[in-house]
């Protein structure tokens, strides 16, 4: 993808993970699991700053990560049907994300 991800996705409430992220070759796997409603899935397009490094010494590099933020959708401001995102003073709002991080291929 020449522009990169940065795509909101809705969630449903379940107690299985929302969101799951595999890697054949080299076996790794998130999971994620959370009460918000959405999550955004955004990717290291065009990515340059060598202050970060990698396992093995390897500058971090565009298009060798990937976050996934858990939160209400990015554009709900423009769109009623999304629910409010507007956080008022002295009113607490909590979510709840937990990742597990495997090896599909770990016996």
């Amino acid at each position: 993808m020449k522009g990169g991800l940065h795509h909101g996705f809705v969630l449903n409430d379940t107690p299985y993970p929302q969101v799951e992220l595999l890697d054949r070759i080299s076996g790794r796997k998130v999971t994620m699991r959370t009460n918000a409603p959405a999550v955004v899935v955004s990717s290291a397009t065009n990515y340059r700053d060598d202050r970060y490094r990698l396992n093995g010494g390897k500058p971090m590099r565009s298009q060798l990560g990937l976050s996934l933020q858990a939160q209400k959708l990015p554009d709900a401001i423009h769109h009623k049907e999304f629910g409010s995102i507007i956080i008022e003073p002295n009113i607490p709002v909590t979510y709840q994300t937990a990742y597990r991080f495997s090896n599909i291929y770990d016996v």
